[in-house]
């Protein structure tokens, strides 16, 4: 990456609570000893939930809420990234990359294989920074544009196969939309087919109408939010992208028949 400019690389293994903002963009990645990690957008919205074993962007000027034990491992890498972009309202991010945006997750659970080889990148960056040698610097920032690269998501083959197969472009969208923030319609508009023709294509190869997919990913992912017993309801429902906590209340009523605080205590911590 040639507009990648490193700032700071290091690596933390000492306990801490602490908020902080980011003042560039964080690339991290946490091995252990996290006890909970939330961030949140410029504007105040929630924008991720960290994990150990996890790899994290973070763009600037968020806030990051975190608590790590004494068996903290974590790398945090600085960067000034001009052509990062940052859409708040959907907290989606992206890349400029030959005339073209590159989307990228915000974060990534890792296979333990994963996290280590990880790792041995983040330690060699860390290695390279500290020398003044400026070929050691470009380097070092090469292989930030590598851990960049494994956020990428990656689009559909350019096969007619794939050209032809709307409906596995709205499943696509669907499971890259996080946070719940666009409509069917909107989806269906950015792939560029009516909804109602994608509706058909979805319910002819999957079985099940688009509807009622995102419903039951979001609930797959209420009972994820509602196992981390840190997250209070309001957080939880604007990770859903719900305006307010009775919506979450009427989602889990209408879905399980229950209140989100009954369901909590159902689920195995």
């Amino acid at each position: 990456m040639t507009d990648l400019q490193l700032i700071h690389a290091g690596k933390y293994d000492f306990a801490q609570r602490s908020r902080q903002t980011t003042h560039g963009t964080f690339l991290s990645l946490t091995v252990s000893g996290q006890e909970y990690s939330r961030s949140y957008t410029p504007g105040g919205k929630p924008y991720l939930i960290g994990h150990n074993d996890f790899l994290s962007l973070t763009p600037p000027g968020c806030s990051i809420d975190f608590s790590y034990s004494r068996k903290r491992e974590n790398f945090v890498l600085i960067c000034d990234i001009p052509s990062l972009a940052f859409n708040e309202d959907e907290s989606a991010i992206s890349i400029a990359y030959c005339d073209t945006r590159i989307p990228l997750l915000p974060g990534k659970k890792l296979e333990t294989a994963e996290t280590l080889h990880l790792r041995s990148i983040f330690e060699r960056i860390i290695q390279l920074k500290s020398s003044p040698v400026p070929a050691n610097i470009f380097i070092a920032e090469q292989l930030c544009g590598r851990l960049l690269a494994e956020l990428a998501i990656p689009d559909s083959p350019s096969t007619d196969k794939t050209r032809q197969d709307p409906a596995e472009q709205l499943k696509i969208s669907l499971d890259n939309d996080l946070h719940f923030c666009k409509s069917l319609t909107a989806h269906a508009h950015a792939i560029g087919y009516s909804p109602e023709h994608l509706r058909r294509c979805f319910i002819h190869k999957y079985n099940i109408d688009p509807r009622e997919y995102r419903l039951r990913r979001k609930l797959d992912r209420v009972f994820l939010l509602l196992n981390d017993r840190k997250l209070s309801m309001k957080e939880i429902a604007g990770e859903l992208g719900m305006k307010n906590v009775t919506h979450l209340y009427s989602f889990i009523r209408q879905r399980c028949g229950s209140t989100p605080v009954k369901l909590q205590k159902k689920l195995p911590i």
